[in-house]
């Protein structure tokens, strides 16, 4: 409720930020129901004569952010010595006027088969550490670190039989980051000095929790690791997914670990007005997956950038499966006191792009109304199965959302997706999303219908406003 209030306080504040947005000629998607019937083809003469353009909130230049930023280098980014050296340059240019920053990062070579599942392999004796150790090798080619102490460390991992096999198999998981960590500050000393850089090591970053590879963060920690970043001026690196319970036995907090613990030291940090960037190979949160589409409606949808949201429409994208932000993520910046939520900004940039011209800024309070935020999906939750009246089981159900604040357009996606041929078998609406029931076939791994149900509904509801504008 406390965000929703915010939102109400700012509404003239929006009204004119997108009467600003609209007078430099940024497509503002509106309802759909303002244009007509739904389009179910796209003009390509209109396609191509389409662009994105308008102004970029907050500041593009990476010198002039502010004195405290937490950022986070994820995994997907991190796959060639070349990625580590774009990482790194990243970190330094802020470091030319910040005065503190700090850098959580993930294991190299993340996502399916990366890093992260290979040692989870390894703690069920499904893999090898030396398939590990080549990667890391290779990611490391070029520089002096010290290699050798980081294997040295996995190796008594492996060998510890004191655990039971949850905390051993979270002890061995949690190794991909730290060892990226204790590199990655090295390098960092090496370049900037040693007095320059300090390292959190996992024990000073305490959770708790039943499961310990899905643990959370223990409050009881948050003052001590605050004192500790306040106190160094310079860079601070810190290992994301890891860190100790009471006991100090090592825990992970779950896929997405590393985003949360960017979040959640943010979130610490909140007195002091921080930045938070997440680096990713997107440039911010992007309306649909242009995977999804091929041509010159691919390259219109990875221009496609939401500008600004508010933490709740950030939940909102995580719950309905973004593969950008996770749900967590957001939990850190939500649950703060009420009048700091204004003191923490969260943006989504493309590592890749050297201009920074493009990214998304999530806050405490910005939505437009009847804005389409994002078409996104996902297979029926069994939450949600269980609040239906559906025929057979949950596995034949896919879920569809649009999702944006206080949107209208039920009977338009109803329309949308009933052209394209897909059963509807319920439609619902939240201030924040409209969510449609729509089939799944359990056989398919692919999820065909879910992908062609998206596209459809981006294509004739968000792409089709766009088009006839520019038209």
């Amino acid at each position: 409720h406390q965000v929703h209030q915010v939102h109400q306080v700012h509404q003239v504040h929006q009204v004119h930020q997108v009467n600003q947005m609209n007078q430099t000629g940024h497509q503002i998607v509106n309802q759909a129901d303002q244009t007509g019937n739904p389009v179910s083809q796209i003009n390509q003469t209109n396609l191509r004569n389409l662009t994105l353009t308008g102004s970029i909130t907050g500041s593009t230049d990476l010198t002039s952010l502010p004195g405290l930023t937490v950022q986070k280098i994820g995994g997907g980014i991190q796959k060639t010595p070349e990625d580590r050296e774009r990482a790194l340059d990243r970190l330094l240019e802020t470091y030319k006027t910040s005065e503190r920053t700090v850098v959580v990062f993930s294991a190299p070579f993340g996502g399916t088969g990366g890093i992260t599942d290979q040692l989870y392999n390894l703690a069920e004796g499904q893999d090898t550490v030396q398939d590990i150790k080549s990667r890391f090798k290779y990611f490391y080619q070029g520089t002096n670190v010290n290699l050798q102490g980081v294997f040295d460390n996995l190796a008594e991992r492996v060998a510890r039989t004191d655990l039971n096999q949850e905390f051993y198999s979270a002890n061995i998981a949690a190794w991909g980051e730290y060892a990226n960590s204790v590199l990655m500050h090295e390098l960092l000393s090496e370049r900037l000095g040693k007095e320059n850089v300090q390292l959190i090591n996992p024990s000073e970053l305490k959770l708790r929790g039943d499961a310990p590879n899905n643990a959370t963060f223990d409050p009881s920690g948050d003052n001590n690791l605050r004192n500790k970043i306040l106190s160094h001026q310079g860079i601070t690196v810190a290992p994301g997914f890891v860190g100790t319970d009471s006991d100090g036995r090592t825990m992970t907090i779950g896929r997405e670990g590393s985003d949360f613990t960017a979040t959640y030291i943010a979130g610490v940090l909140a007195r002091n007005n921080p930045t938070a960037i997440i680096w990713k190979d997107v440039s911010g949160v992007l309306r649909i997956n242009p995977t999804l589409l091929e041509g010159k409606e691919r390259a219109y949808a990875e221009q496609d950038t939401v500008q600004f949201m508010s933490y709740r429409m950030a939940q909102e994208l995580g719950n309905y499966g973004s593969r950008i932000l996770h749900q967590e993520t957001m939990f850190p910046l939500v649950r703060r006191p009420l009048g700091e939520e204004k003191n923490l900004a969260l943006q989504v940039r493309n590592i890749y792009d050297q201009q920074n011209s493009r990214f998304t800024e999530i806050d405490g309070h910005r939505d437009i109304s009847g804005e389409v935020v994002s078409v996104t999906g996902r297979e029926l939750s069994d939450t949600e199965y269980s609040k239906l009246s559906l025929n057979g089981s949950k596995e034949n159900y896919n879920v569809i959302a649009l999702v944006g604040y206080q949107l209208n357009l039920e009977s338009q996606l109803r329309d949308s997706l009933g052209q394209s041929g897909f059963t509807v078998y319920n439609i619902e609406k939240s201030d924040y999303s409209i969510r449609a029931i729509i089939p799944r076939n359990p056989l398919d791994k692919e999820n065909e219908i879910l992908k062609s149900a998206t596209v459809a509904a981006y294509r004739n509801i968000v792409m089709s406003v766009s088009l006839q504008r520019a038209a």
